[in-house]
């Protein structure tokens, strides 16, 4: 009698008891791998997100920085019409006497290129880092902003963000047409004989991310100034973006 008792006892569990508690697993091991896949994308997205962001922040100081060279001079005094000759540029812009500023408009992808031109004695350096004339020996350098087909934005040849990461660059040239240091009006490209009115710029960049990072897909418009066209995002377009729109003064140009 002990002995069947023992028997009892030491039985295992029943086909149905394993049948069920290995659903039981299954069921709690699928809401483990939802959370853990959910966690997934949440950080992907959050990730996606600060890159973008901090790519943004860098782009738009050193967008500032190369627009605030502009016309700089060693000598204060210096005739602009003098130092700045007229110019046909290797990469296509054509720069009037005494112009220090000048674009192309869109390319064919839509996007806008801005060149600037400046005189230096040794204390500007170019895209590459390398110092641009000597105390000594002045030298006029340039800074030429654009986009190229892989979506890069450079400094002349120089890439400033990652391929895929620019959906549109435009600028837009601010003119002092009566000479009292107030930009009166904004255009698209401004001809030979206004680029000596030009006092300011806005840059518009729209950024991307170059994943899909997003749990899911919208229509998303972003506009442009004057009459550029808004830029629309596909409806299953899951990346993140960013828009930078920012005015600059050139202020070696000002009083």
């Amino acid at each position: 009698m002990k002995m069947q008792h023992a028997k009892r006892r030491s039985a295992g569990f029943s086909l149905v008891e394993l049948m069920v508690a290995l659903v039981v697993g299954l069921l709690l091991l699928a809401g483990v791998l939802q959370i853990l896949l959910g966690n997934r994308e949440s950080f992907e997205a959050q990730r996606g997100i600060a890159d973008v962001q901090e790519q943004g922040r860098l782009v738009t100081f050193f967008m500032e920085n190369v627009v605030a060279h502009a016309g700089h001079r060693v000598n204060l005094i210096a005739d602009d019409d003098f130092l700045f000759s007229a110019e046909d540029t290797d990469d296509g812009f054509t720069l009037a006497r005494g112009a220090v500023v000048t674009g192309l408009e869109n390319d064919a992808n839509g996007n806008d290129a801005v060149h600037v031109r400046f005189e230096s004695d040794g204390n500007f350096s170019n895209c590459e880092g390398d110092p641009i004339g000597t105390p000594t020996d002045p030298e006029i350098g340039n800074f030429s902003l654009s986009v190229d087909d892989a979506g890069e934005l450079r400094c002349n040849d120089v890439p400033l963000t990652e391929q895929d990461s620019v959906a549109r660059f435009s600028v837009r040239y601010g003119l002092d047409t009566d000479e009292d240091n107030v930009v009166d009006a904004y255009v698209d490209l401004p001809s030979a004989a206004q680029q000596t009115d030009v006092r300011s710029l806005r840059l518009q960049l729209l950024l991307r991310s170059r994943k899909n990072v997003l749990p899911s897909g919208a229509a998303r418009e972003y506009e442009f100034a004057d009459n550029d066209p808004p830029f629309t995002t596909p409806d299953n377009d899951r990346r993140v973006y960013q828009f930078v729109d920012q005015t600059v003064a050139l202020r070696n140009l000002l009083p």
